[in-house]
């Protein structure tokens, strides 16, 4: 029997209560905890042993742990002697007409977020020098900001051979900085020469299926993953669709002779969703792909 109310006091009756309110991002593009902090008190008024609250809201790692657990507890009751507080992420994108209810397995589905660096025409890899497309500090924060708010970074073979990206969180002051998100490779083909003395951080993944990359993803625990390149791999999700947010970092020059994205890319991305955002940090600009 369902029923509607806003008496919270009536939560006392019931054994499982779910969260699920807006958390629209900031000006920062830090999700607002607001109301998250605002339900979390009013259910730790009625909070009685045997609880569980599940978190569905979107937001980072860390959120029922850092934020919810200590208003509940506040209660005087403890997590796992009396309460339960868990972590279930919604899949569904209200109004999005291509991924429904129908069509989008919440308990076996993994969040893709994109991010790439590239010049002013579109090329993400300069074979005359070493110069990179995120140029300023404001850029970089924000990628470990990413980093940090995901289960694990996913880079292709050419990327980590050709660019060794440091895909590590370097900037201590962000709140999630303690958060070590899985490092993985998606090399493909056979591993057998990389020395696992000098990459012991990294996870290398030997196939060329993406649906036995999923599932080696989800058996590792991997919900958010942020995938930071490079060519192959972003066409491949692009294609097939997969990809939730996307975070094009564009610097303001050209470059002559390297690797050019690809028209895949190109045409793929801005027909996958139907919202862009554009920010100007700097000397790049910052165009945020969703379906909002």
């Amino acid at each position: 029997k369902i029923k509607a109310t806003n008496n919270f006091e009536e939560l006392a009756n019931v054994d499982i209560i779910v969260i699920a309110v807006p958390t629209p991002l900031k000006k920062s593009l830090i999700p607002d905890l607001s109301y998250v902090k605002s339900a979390t008190n009013s259910i730790a008024k009625s909070l009685k042993k045997g609880h569980l609250i599940s978190l569905e809201s979107t937001t980072y790692p860390g959120t029922t742990e850092e934020v919810m657990l200590p208003i509940l507890e506040k209660s005087g009751l403890k997590i796992e002697q009396d309460f339960y507080l868990s972590y279930s992420p919604e899949r569904v994108d209200p109004g999005n007409l291509r991924y429904t209810t129908k069509n989008t397995n919440k308990a076996k589905e993994i969040t893709y977020i994109g991010k790439i660096g590239i010049s002013n025409n579109n090329y993400i890899y300069n074979n005359d020098s070493d110069e990179k497309y995120i140029t300023n500090q404001i850029s970089l924060d924000l990628t470990h900001l990413l980093r940090a708010t995901c289960d694990a970074i996913l880079v292709g073979k050419n990327t980590f051979l050709i660019d060794n990206p440091k895909l590590d969180i370097r900037n201590p002051e962000l709140k999630n900085y303690n958060n070590k998100p899985l490092k993985i490779i998606w090399w493909g083909s056979s591993v057998q020469n990389i020395t696992n003395n000098k990459h012991n951080d990294y996870k290398f993944v030997e196939t060329t299926s993406l649906t036995q990359l999923e599932e080696i993803l989800l058996k590792l625990g991997c919900r958010t993953v942020l995938v930071e390149g490079g060519k192959y791999v972003h066409e491949k999700l692009l294609t097939n669709s997969k990809y939730s947010l996307f975070y094009e970092f564009k610097s303001d020059f050209d470059i002559l002779n390297g690797l050019n994205i690809g028209d895949i890319y190109k045409n793929e991305l801005p027909s996958s969703f139907n919202n862009i955002e554009k920010i100007t940090l700097k000397d790049n600009v910052l165009s945020i792909y969703n379906n909002k």
